[in-house]
Formats: C-alpha cells, sequence, structure tokens
C-alpha cells in the first residue's frame, strides 16, 4: 500500500499549537515569528521548531517565499489559514 501525501496527514498537537502561533504572530505584528521565538513559545529546542516549521511547509500549511540562498521566509497558506485552532 502507497504511504499517504503529507498534505492530506492531520496536524499533531505540536504542529496545530505552532501554526496557531504562526498565525497570531502574523495577526499581531504584521511579521511571522522567528524560528527562535516559536521554539521558545513551543518550549523545544530550535532544531524541534524547525523540523515543526518543515513539516508544515510539506503538509502545505506553510508556504516558502523566494529569498537568497543564506535567507528564506514562510507564510502562511491558504489551508494554513483555515485550519481550525488547537484545542486542549
Amino acid at each position: 500500500m502507497p504511504a499517504p501525501k503529507l498534505a492530506n496527514l492531520e496536524l499533531t498537537t505540536r504542529e496545530r499549537a505552532a501554526l496557531a502561533f504562526y498565525r497570531s504572530h502574523v495577526d499581531e505584528h504584521g511579521r511571522p515569528p522567528t524560528q527562535r521565538a516559536l521554539a521558545e513559545h513551543l518550549g523545544v529546542y530550535l532544531s524541534a521548531a524547525q523540523y515543526i516549521l518543515r513539516r508544515l511547509v510539506d503538509k502545505r500549511y506553510l508556504s516558502r517565499v523566494s529569498r537568497p540562498v543564506t535567507e528564506y521566509r514562510l507564510r502562511l497558506s491558504p489551508k494554513g489559514r483555515k485550519a481550525p485552532p488547537p484545542t486542549g
């Protein structure tokens, strides 16, 4: 049986929390949070926050914005804007 595509997988609790923080930060400040701010908010190491962001891109809740090689930005995709807030 083929593996499911990442875009169709459910979000984990931590991914939901990251997406909610990302969305609220954009709403409040007009720009996305830094990876470090996300890590601090979630209480995880920076590498874990980077992994979560990659998963949100893979699942199409965030999308990459073209930037120079040394920098990249993410933005909420339409799917990410419509995602329900975390529960609990």
